[in-house]
């Protein structure tokens, strides 16, 4: 594979998993609805089955297939599995949940251990002379190098500006071009098409929370973020957590 996009969904919420996700493929191409998932995506029924056929046509055209398919127990929404892409992808995504992400946050800041699992996905996924295009972590324009010195022999700096930071950096023998762009999901097509599928995997994962709760509708019941209906779930949790001790 030539080229990895690599996104990330719920790295603010108050609610739900962190995911990161990686989509590689061959060459660039046109993918009809690759757009960033927070514009395809309404919190309605239509909503969700859209956001569901387009993550679908991903995962059951890459090598995630089989884990997606033993893990979860797809379709949500939709009646019938989609075609897939006639092309092939590998996709790689990291589920990491709150007890998870707050065991983590006690040793590194937020935007530091969102950059370790993209630097995982690239360790996973990186061939020589790939290109890597990832979205921009806060609106920093430099401390990627000095991540990226961290865990590469060598790191030359293309470009450090405010929309993007580009790098050229080796290994082993291994060379590969990784960019942080803003907006990367308007971007990049496989930015767009990691931020569709880490998003429907994090949708999965709500409706999980919300039914353990109690919330029996057909959609999560709540976004996770700061709404009226994740301060209820918020009050439900900590009701549960009284009773239990």
């Amino acid at each position: 594979m030539k080229y990895l996009g690599i996104d990330e969904n719920g790295y603010g919420p108050k609610i739900g998993p962190l995911v990161i996700t990686g989509c590689a493929t061959q060459k660039i191409m046109e993918v009809p609805f690759a757009q960033d998932s927070k514009k395809i995506f309404k919190r309605s029924i239509r909503g969700y089955r859209i956001l569901e056929e387009i993550a679908l046509k991903v995962i059951l055209a890459s090598d995630y297939k089989e884990e997606f398919l033993n893990e979860f127990s797809p379709p949500y929404w939709i009646k019938k599995f989609p075609k897939p892409f006639e092309f092939p992808f590998k996709v790689k995504t990291f589920i990491i949940d709150v007890k998870d992400f707050n065991e983590e946050i006690k040793f590194k800041k937020k935007s530091e251990l969102n950059f370790s699992y993209f630097l995982k996905i690239i360790g996973e996924m990186r061939c020589d002379g790939m290109e890597i295009f990832c979205g921009k972590i806060g609106g920093a324009k430099r401390i990627y190098r000095m991540w990226l010195e961290k865990s590469f022999e060598n790191v030359e700096v293309l470009k450090e500006e405010d929309d993007e930071s580009i790098y050229n950096v080796s290994k082993d023998g291994m060379k590969l071009k990784i960019s942080f762009l803003l907006n990367a999901e308007d971007r990049f097509f496989l930015c767009a098409l990691s931020s569709i599928v880490g998003k429907y995997l994090r949708e999965i994962k709500m409706l999980e929370i919300s039914r353990m709760l109690g919330f029996e509708s057909e959609i999560p019941y709540f976004s996770g973020y700061r709404d009226k209906r994740t301060e209820e779930a918020i009050r439900r949790i900590k009701n549960i957590e009284v009773r239990i001790k």
